[in-house]
């Protein structure tokens, strides 16, 4: 149900599953880094926040446990349709880092798109004040292509990683 010009956001913070597998040999931690761990032990589904966003108009909705990257992907593979994803919006996890985010997986975070800036700031209040998660703007669904906004603004073709569940040992395509 993705169309072009609809905002894709997502919920809460990406890449904190993948950092809390990465610390397990690690003897002692941070207070992000054992946030982290509990991430990746003991996820938490987002569903009032998926019926909060479905409430406000969501058009396509997934969560990322495969990872931000080929979940993204599967959502514009579904929809017909391509994205422009702004790597410096996504909202990495404190004890992650931006491959972690986009390819860890594991979050149980939502990646989702509405119709307008509206629906975001709408969906963006109700997610607050209902449950305290906050909602980010991070790419605009696009025609074609998967394409992600790097940090100097220079466009490249987006890597995708994360898990699939019909490739030989789990790599991305």
């Amino acid at each position: 149900g993705a169309r072009p010009g609809h905002r894709l956001v997502v919920t809460g913070s990406v890449g904190g599953a993948a950092a809390g597998r990465r610390l397990t040999s690690q003897r002692s931690w941070s207070d992000e880094e054992r946030d982290a761990l509990s991430r990746w032990m003991r996820p938490t589904p987002r569903v009032g926040e998926a019926a909060a966003l479905a409430a406000n108009g969501v058009s396509a909705m997934i969560d990322v446990s495969d990872g931000l990257a080929i979940d993204l992907s599967r959502v514009c593979a579904e929809s017909g349709t391509g994205v422009r994803l702004d790597r410096h919006l996504i909202p990495v996890h404190a004890a992650a880092t931006v491959d972690e985010a986009l390819g860890g997986g594991e979050d149980y975070e939502l990646l989702a798109t509405l119709p307008d800036r509206a629906a975001v700031e709408r969906a963006s209040s109700e997610l607050h004040h209902r449950f305290g998660v906050p909602l980010t703007e991070i790419g605009t669904i696009t025609e074609a292509g998967l394409v992600e906004v790097g940090d100097d603004g220079d466009e490249h073709p987006l890597r995708i990683d994360g898990w699939d569940h019909f490739a030989m040992g789990g790599d991305a395509p």
